[in-house]
């Protein structure tokens, strides 16, 4: 019965007529940034808006990135297809959200690839540690793990699903090497969230390892012209390939298969439980984004920075 509530309050969200080309596109903004969307996607960004600037100040602390960038345009899309048209270039296949360097733009879609509702803050919080991390480094290169690691450990993004993904990859053996995700990450939605969940635990290995400061270090180092392994082994003491090679004995520890079989049930149980109350929130908000998307074309509230209709 849930799955089918679900599945009819999501055919209703994609169901809402798309906004007509003639609406025009209501522009807010902050001290930071520039919001553009069409007026009746507000009532669901508008906390997203209000708390964009603090949230800026975060990811930067966190990161290490300075606090001088120009202000950054963040352009709203319904859907997929939405978000493509308003990408100064084409985002990868599996993408929900880019962030354009040196553009300094950020396109959010409001629903996933899988026509589901995207949590938000989160969302926006990932692509802002992108864009905080080329504040720092520029064009320099940085392998796809680190990127997309540090963009999922910055935004705190569902720890317990990534758990679920990791514990029967480590348990099968197949924990994707480094050097692959740095090529290509997986076209299929499985294997690129998969990736996402590897890239993010070894970041946090690291930052566990030997703390995080070393992380402005790296980053200073890549800045200055020197690539990263190099400055991987200068910063954590050894080369990259031995830093992956604890990170499995890591993993293997943390997800053993003897501590699955004695207290294996318990753990699940409380998956369970977590990914029911991420259930109920997602829902919740899928309501709520119908609610709002099937108003007229003006927005509910005002905002102070509007300088649209």
């Amino acid at each position: 019965m849930r799955s089918k509530l679900v599945f009819l309050l999501v055919a209703g969200l994609m169901s809402v007529a798309a906004p007509s080309a003639a609406e025009p596109d209501r522009v807010t903004t902050t001290e930071h940034f520039r919001f553009v969307y069409r007026p009746r996607y507000h009532p669901v960004i508008r906390r997203t808006i209000e708390a964009a600037d603090t949230v800026r100040d975060e990811v930067i602390r966190r990161v290490g990135a300075p606090v001088i960038e120009p202000v950054t345009e963040v352009r709203m899309a319904r859907n997929i297809d939405e978000m493509r048209s308003l990408s100064p270039r084409p985002p990868p296949d599996y993408a929900d959200a880019v962030a354009f360097w040196p553009d300094n733009v950020m396109v959010i879609s409001l629903t996933s690839s899988q026509h589901r509702p995207v949590t938000l803050d989160t969302v926006f919080r990932h692509e802002l540690a992108h864009m905080a991390l080329r504040w720092v480094i520029g064009d320099a290169h940085v392998p796809r793990w680190f990127n997309e690691g540090l963009a999922v450990v910055t935004s705190d993004e569902l720890p317990m699903e990534r758990l679920k993904l990791l514990w029967p990859a480590v348990a099968r053996g197949e924990v994707t090497p480094l050097k692959r995700l740095d090529r290509s990450f997986p076209p299929r939605d499985f294997q690129v969230n998969q990736a996402y969940a590897e890239s993010a635990d070894f970041v946090r290995f690291l930052v566990r390892f030997r703390g995080r400061w070393r992380f402005q270090e790296l980053l200073v180092r890549v800045r200055d012209g020197e690539p990263f392994d190099a400055a991987m082994a200068a910063t954590w003491g050894m080369p990259v390939r031995e830093l992956e090679d604890e990170w499995h004995d890591d993993l293997r520890r943390r997800y053993s298969v003897v501590p699955s079989v004695t207290a294996g049930l318990t753990l699940w149980a409380a998956v369970g439980v977590f990914l029911v109350v991420v259930y109920v929130k997602r829902r919740r908000d899928v309501r709520r984004r119908i609610a709002a998307m099937s108003d007229g074309p003006e927005g509910r509230d005002s905002q102070v920075g509007d300088t649209g209709p």
